[in-house]
């Protein structure tokens, strides 16, 4: 089973695109999105969904100095149907888990499940003889709705380990303490809650994303995110090597060679 992953797509359509493509065009099996999917509407966005709400009825109040919530929450509604309707052209199943920024400062909705996307966040997801596991929420940055304090995260994650096995491909939106998570001046920012169920635990793979700066494969770790290399990852469950995946490039992956239970 082959599966194509991608994390912090930022509401970067083009992004979406070409992951969609990837996923057909290379002939994976499934896609994996590891979070902060979306971004802020546009004003073009927030005026369909102003006018979309008063065609309906709905008392929309007049912006001041920030839009009305039931319109960020509308537009938010259709930048999710449109992204999976991009994604859906795959033909492939793909699962997610939401991240940080999606949260919009509280106002963020989770997408649903749908028509072959499936949220896994705090469950578990069959695909072929593979377990899909997967955990949104990442230590409090900006005060977005998918945000816990470690202390919380333990809790959350003790309760999430029973599903946690050799066969689990765990998804999380942030990295593990250590494990490619180090911002631009070193510091670790990972969460050590996570670190010690994947330690206790040991999934067969464990993908996520979050810190930019720090795309790359480690052991049974892969950091997706996409925006500061622009690359996807490819990972081939049966031999558990990595590959790079350059959306210009076509059908012509990088392979690392890297086995990722080693």
């Amino acid at each position: 089973m082959k599966i194509l992953v991608t994390a912090d797509l930022h509401g970067y359509d083009k992004a979406f695109v070409q992951f969609a493509k990837m996923l057909k065009l290379n002939n994976y099996d499934a896609g994996v999105l590891c979070g902060d999917l979306m971004t802020f509407p546009s004003e073009q966005e927030l005026s369909r969904a102003k006018q979309e709400l008063e065609s309906e009825g709905t008392a929309v109040r007049a912006r001041m100095e920030a839009p009305d919530p039931a319109v960020v929450q509308r537009a938010l509604l259709n930048k999710e149907k449109d992204y999976k309707n991009i994604l859906r052209g795959s033909g492939r199943p793909i699962v997610f888990v939401m991240g940080n920024d999606d949260g919009l400062l509280g106002n963020g909705p989770a997408w649903s499940s749908e028509k072959g996307i499936t949220d896994i966040n705090e469950r578990r997801a069959r695909l072929g003889k593979y377990n899909f596991v997967g955990y949104q929420y990442t230590s409090p940055f900006i005060g977005g709705t998918f945000e816990k304090s470690e202390v919380d995260q333990t809790k959350d994650l003790d309760r999430l380990s029973g599903l946690i096995d050799e066969h689990t491909v765990l998804v999380t939106h942030g990295p593990p303490w250590g494990i490619l998570d180090a911002v631009f001046e070193g510091r670790r920012v990972g969460s050590k809650a996570l670190r010690r169920v994947v330690d206790r635990k040991r999934p067969m793979l464990h993908v996520f994303g979050h810190i930019h700066h720090s795309f790359g494969t480690q052991e049974i770790w892969a950091n997706c995110a996409y925006p500061h290399c622009r690359r996807f990852v490819g990972v081939d469950l049966e031999t558990r090597e990595f590959s790079i995946i350059d959306p210009s490039a076509g059908r012509a992956p990088s392979q690392l060679g890297q086995n990722a239970a080693s």
